[in-house]
């Protein structure tokens, strides 16, 4: 018995220790031959092999990123409150009680007090007590302020601002606090780890072209902007007749390497060899290829007249490809997961062809204590120079902190760095942070200069450079919305916050609304590019990952913008007769000037046909988003027509632009066709249909092929999730929540042929749907009700409950219906006409209770107008009083009764007779529908 309880307890304890161990984990990716690797300015031979050991990521052995920390720990926790600091008297300065130091960690006292408080309180709590803590100090003579901006006066009369609390701590809090869930776990660190390996990758293998600095700071670029990059470094330090000094200003200039510090060290440390050499010139001869191979054949006979077709209000993109990303405090829990962010959001839109995103970013990384650097040191690449010139970018990502005056973009030792930084810019404000600590070096602590941009920044330096740019900015900062800040951005569409949020959040919804922009997100193969169109589908399916939607914000309402273009649609495959004409249409305005002739491209599988008259229609200003051509054939054809996705290029106002994303789909492919075929009216094709496209998880579907082609001898099904199959009609079973593009191939006699259905299966899982709202009615009738129906398609459970809310205007009555089936009716009728905005909304309870879907969506707007909105309209009015003296005044009070309110009113005053005096007014009233009443009532006046 003795011997089985000490067994019992050996076990027990070695578990115990065992889930305390630092994690580890080891995982080696497949040699990578493309892309180009500089670390500290020396070349690093591929192939490269990415590697994960001791938490970090390695590139051939050289470590590319910081150790990751396991477990994660509270960087800002305290366990005991604090009393009042016993040195501080009626007569201390600021910076004593700033710098007051307690004795048991060495915290200064207001950060230990903050830390005791946002641990062990809930926020609102805890901001009101250390604001109270604060006041209390006896040198303190007041302090006012909000939020986190605070203004200290003391008995000696110093004034300072200072941040108090605020949202950075409120987050934490979130976090750490009474009810926080923790830092990240064991798996997630190790699967975050692995996310920005897998990137790494990734964007070696589509040549990216990468500048490592201290561990993590890197620039990168892709396809032809790597290859000028490229060509353009080794041209520069090779030139012997170039100092140190121009090579890095070179550097700099051209972007390269973004801070001057990187420069110095790039060119100190520059190493090259023969295998360098030899892979630019392997560039350079397939630049070569390239462009020769890019010269067309078929000849542009004539123009189509203007007005044979009208342009469906296209979308424009961003002017231009550059990204870029502002990171200026990376020491801090709030960004501790920043190089995710922004990998993830580089990872989204690389695809659409923008360039990889220069990242600027300060050095608090390198030194994960707050011990006291240099100014360029502390900086890093954050110097406010590059800020400005991010407004030169397509697409614009910042990272900080902020609050309801400003974003906060950099963090600085002294007053004196703070004022160098800005250049005497007056659109900034400094704040002292009293939240941390910001240790000297010698024992004590410095007051760190939070230099905050007010939302006039913007306003003077980006705003008219991102409109003429089209630019989209993301702001990833609290409050970034309420500040006024996303306002005056400028571009074709900013994306902001309207309270705190976390970094978790963030990433969620960067990955939603840039998932639809890009068309990786979808649902029911209805695609949401355009910026306002993403947006708008995350509010109405839920799809955001903040409690408040409204928090998440949208400037403009309607933003009009792509990331890239792509076909709306196009002449596909059979055709009715030997002669025609064939079109292709784009969601984007394209660039118009690239002659047309150079799109597409004709290969002739059997048969005679020629493509002729390409012209793109109603070209205006440069651009236009159709191009008609005539096919010309012989009997029977089959033709294969490549869409040449380069050629086709969005209008821009610059010199730059993106290509075309043939498949609505990132990444943009190579492989862009469609097919041209006739056969003596039989019309052949690739096609095929599923027994359900809209299922729950782990359901079999049934595919069958209905291909119309003669002698078929293979088949190739891609059911969108990595499984494939070379049966006809075969079966598949989906086991992850999603929407899935499903293809067949198909080889005959005549060639090759695919046909693509994107989004054609929808997978629900208990927490995914879609609801929609249809009505029907009769416009301008209040007599007949109006028939709401609610249709909920997604997983569904006779176990389940659905409760539909129908709203029947904003703020107004509303009929709850519940039952245990996914749809409900109700009908209303309207008392009074109007315009009225109607929405649904959906709550579905499981059977234990629990709520697994919410949903919000709107209706159909319902526009019940008065036809006869003059009717029974009396108009009239008194006067009181009927006698007035000179320089009086009299009440007019409305007596009109009948018509359809709201009324216009318009008031005639006429003339005294007798002196010629016209009182204060306006002119006659008018009714809705454009009959004048006059009046002729007087009043006298003496």
């Amino acid at each position: 018995m003795k011997t089985f309880i000490s067994s019992a307890f050996l076990i027990l304890f070695s578990i115990c220790i065992y889930s305390q161990d630092p994690i580890t984990y080891t995982k080696k990716f497949p040699p990578v031959d493309t892309g180009y690797v500089f670390i500290d300015g020396e070349y690093i031979e591929s192939p490269y092999i990415v590697e994960i050991k001791e938490l970090t990521i390695f590139i051939n052995d050289r470590p590319v990123s910081q150790k990751r920390e396991w477990p994660e720990k509270n960087p800002y926790y305290f366990d005991h409150d604090l009393s009042i600091p016993p040195e501080l008297t009626q007569n201390s300065t600021i910076d004593d009680m700033l710098k007051a130091v307690e004795p048991s960690e060495h915290h200064h006292y207001i950060a230990a007090k903050a830390y005791y408080l946002f641990s062990h309180f809930e926020a609102n709590e805890a901001q009101e007590k250390i604001v109270e803590y604060v006041r209390s100090f006896p040198n303190v003579k007041s302090l006012t302020g909000k939020d986190e901006v605070y203004t200290i006066e003391t008995w000696n009369g110093e004034t300072r601002s200072v941040i108090i609390g605020g949202s950075q701590m409120v987050l934490n809090s979130k976090k750490w606090g009474p009810k926080g869930k923790g830092g990240r776990k064991g798996k997630g660190v190790i699967e975050s780890l692995k996310k920005n390996a897998e990137y790494e990758v990734k964007f070696l293998k589509d040549g990216s072209l990468r500048f490592y600095a201290n561990s993590t700071n890197y620039s990168a670029a892709y396809s032809d902007e790597a290859e000028k990059r490229l060509t353009l470094l080794i041209k520069t330090m090779e030139d012997n007749s170039k100092s140190k000094e121009e090579k890095e200003q070179i550097l700099l200039q051209n972007r390269i390497v973004l801070a001057p510090n990187q420069a110095k060290v790039f060119v100190e440390h520059w190493s090259s060899n023969n295998q360098l050499n030899g892979r630019v010139k392997k560039i350079e001869d397939h630049k070569k290829k390239r462009d020769n191979n890019n010269d067309m054949n078929l000849k542009n006979t004539k123009d189509l007249p203007d007005g044979t077709k009208s342009l469906d209000d296209p979308a424009f993109t961003p002017y231009k490809r550059n990204a870029y990303a502002w990171i200026p405090y990376t020491y801090d829990d709030a960004f501790s997961q920043f190089n995710e962010e922004i990998t993830e959001v580089e990872d989204n839109i690389i695809g659409q062809d923008y360039y990889a995103i220069d990242r600027y970013i300060d050095n608090h990384v390198a030194d994960p204590q707050y011990t006291y650097q240099t100014y360029d040191q502390l900086v890093g690449t954050c110097h406010y120079i590059n800020f400005i010139e991010m407004a030169n970018g397509g697409f614009l990502y910042v990272l900080a902190h902020g609050n309801t005056n400003g974003i906060l973009l950099t963090v600085l030792n002294t007053l004196d760095d703070a004022n160098l930084w800005v250049q005497g810019d007056e659109s900034f404000y400094f704040l002292e942070n009293t939240n941390f600590d910001w240790p000297d070096g010698s024992g004590g602590f410095l007051n760190p200069i939070y230099v905050f941009a007010t939302p006039e920044w913007p306003l003077l330096h980006w705003q008219y450079q991102l409109t003429q740019n089209n630019a989209i900015t993301i702001l990833s900062v609290c409050d970034s919305y309420t500040s006024g800040w996303a306002q005056n951005c400028g571009g074709g569409a900013v994306f902001s916050y309207n309270s705190p949020t976390s970094q978790d959040d963030c990433i969620y919804n960067n990955e939603q609304l840039l998932g639809r922009m890009n068309g990786s997100i979808h649902l029911f193969q209805n695609y949401h590019r355009k910026a306002g169109e993403a947006y708008n589908r995350m509010i109405s399916t839920g799809q955001v990952s903040i409690y408040d939607q409204s928090d998440f914000k949208i400037t403009p309402d309607d933003a009009n913008i792509t990331l890239c273009p792509s076909p709306v649609d196009y002449t596909k495959n059979a055709v009715s007769t030997e002669d025609g004409t064939g079109y292709i249409e784009f969601d984007t305005w394209c660039n118009s000037t690239i002659s047309a002739t150079q799109t597409l491209t004709l290969q002739v599988i059997s048969g005679n046909v020629t493509l002729s008259n390409f012209n793109w229609v109603n070209p205006t200003g440069g651009k236009s988003n159709r191009i008609e051509y005539n096919w010309n054939g012989d009997g029977n054809f089959q033709a294969k027509i490549t869409v040449n996705y380069d050629k086709i290029r969005s209008y821009s106002g610059t010199s730059e632009y993106h290509r075309l994303d043939f498949d609505k789909q990132t990444p943009i492919e190579e492989e862009s066709y469609f097919c041209l075929i006739y056969s003596d009216g039989i019309i052949p094709g690739v096609n095929f249909f599923a027994d359900n496209t809209n299922v729950p998880l782990n359901t079999t579907v049934n595919f069958y092929d209905i291909s119309s082609y003669d002698e078929i001898s293979a088949w190739s099904w891609n059911f969108g999730n990595g499984s494939t199959s070379d049966l006809q009609n075969p079966s598949h079973t989906y086991t992850s929540a999603g929407s899935y593009t499903v293809s067949l191939f198909i080889t005959t006699t005549y060639g090759n042929f695919t046909e693509t259905k994107t989004g054609y299966i929808t997978v629900f899982d208990e927490s995914s749907g879609d609801m929609t709202c249809d009505i029907s009615y009769s416009p301008n009738d209040i007599s007949t009700p109006v028939l709401f129906t609610g249709n909920f398609l997604g997983y569904s459970s006779p176990d389940y409950t659905y409760v539909f809310r129908f709203v029947f205007d904003y703020n107004s009555q509303y009929q709850e219906i519940d039952g245990n089936i996914p749809n409900a009716t109700v009908t209303y009728q309207y008392p009074v006409y109007g315009t009225y905005h109607p929405y649904i909304s959906l709550k579905i309870n499981n059977s234990s209770g629990a709520q697994v879907y919410s949903s919000v969506s709107s209706c159909e707007v319902l526009y019940l107008e008065n036809p006869d909105p003059c009717y029974d309209f009396v108009v009239n009015f008194s006067i009181s009083p009927s006698t007035i003296t000179p320089g009086g005044s009299y009440t007019i009070t409305d007596l009109t009764t009948g018509g359809t309110p709201p009324y216009n009113w318009c008031w005639f005053f006429l003339m005294d007779p007798y002196t010629g005096n016209t009182p204060e007014g306006g002119e006659q009233s008018q009714c809705i529908n454009g009959i004048y009443f006059y009046f002729d009532t007087l009043a006298e006046i003496f």
